[in-house]
C-alpha cells in the first residue's frame, strides 16, 4: 500500500496472538468453590438451580437456654431443664421434655454447652448425655465459687438420638446450688455440620 507520497506503509497484522480455541477454559471445574452454585459432584444441572439463592439455603440447628435459675441438690445428678428457645431451624426438643433435643437427621453435629453456677464453694460438673447415657468423656469440671462449665464436641449422631445436659454439684456445706440464668450463662446449642 502506498500513501499520497508513494511511500510504503506497513500493513498491521490484526490476527490474535493465538487462536481463541487455545485459550484456557474459564468455566469452573468440578469442586471449584468459585462456582456460583457450589455442588461438589455437579449432579444438578444449571436448569435446576436458576432460582437458587444463598438467602434461601439455611442450616439446621437449635439453641436452648434457661431464663430462670435452676436449683440442684447436694450430691445429686440431674438434667438441666431449658425453658426458652433462642432460635431453631429444623430441630426441636423432645415432645415430653424440654431438657432434651432431638437429632433430626443422621450426620455430624457441633454441640456446645455453657453452664454457669451461682456463688458457692464446692465442686460442679457438667456433662453431655446421649440417649440417657452420661458421657464422662465429654465433661467440664470446676472448683470453687463462680464456676462456669463449658464444653464443645463435634460428633456423629443418628436420627432420633436425644441430647441432654447433665449436671452434678457437691457443695462444702452439703447445700443446694443454683445455676445462673440467661442465654449467655446457661445454654445448649446444636448445629448440623453435614449429613451422613
Amino acid at each position: 500500500m502506498k500513501n499520497k507520497d508513494e511511500k510504503d506503509v506497513p500493513v498491521p497484522d490484526w490476527r490474535p496472538v493465538r487462536p481463541f480455541t487455545n485459550f484456557p477454559p474459564i468455566e469452573p471445574q468440578p469442586f471449584d468453590t468459585r462456582d456460583s452454585t457450589y455442588i461438589p459432584d455437579l449432579s444438578v444441572g444449571d436448569a435446576k438451580v436458576t432460582k437458587m439463592s444463598v438467602r434461601k439455603i439455611r442450616g439446621i440447628g437449635i439453641r436452648l437456654y434457661r431464663s430462670l435459675s435452676q436449683t440442684f441438690n447436694h450430691a445429686t445428678t440431674d438434667d438441666i431443664v431449658y425453658d426458652q428457645i433462642a432460635w431453631q431451624r429444623g430441630m426441636d426438643t423432645h415432645p415430653q421434655s424440654s431438657a432434651t433435643i432431638m437429632i433430626p437427621h443422621t450426620g455430624v453435629y457441633l454441640i456446645a454447652v455453657i453452664n454457669g453456677w451461682a456463688v458457692h464453694t464446692g465442686t460442679a460438673r457438667t456433662l453431655l448425655s446421649v440417649n440417657g447415657v452420661d458421657l464422662e468423656s465429654v465433661m467440664s469440671r470446676s472448683e470453687g465459687a463462680n464456676a462456669l462449665n463449658s464444653l464443645t464436641v463435634v460428633n456423629s449422631y443418628d436420627a432420633g438420638d436425644q441430647i441432654a445436659v447433665n449436671v452434678y454439684q457437691s457443695s462444702d456445706a452439703a447445700a443446694t446450688r443454683d445455676t445462673v440464668a440467661g442465654e449467655e450463662f446457661n445454654s445448649l446449642t446444636a448445629v448440623m455440620l453435614f449429613s451422613l
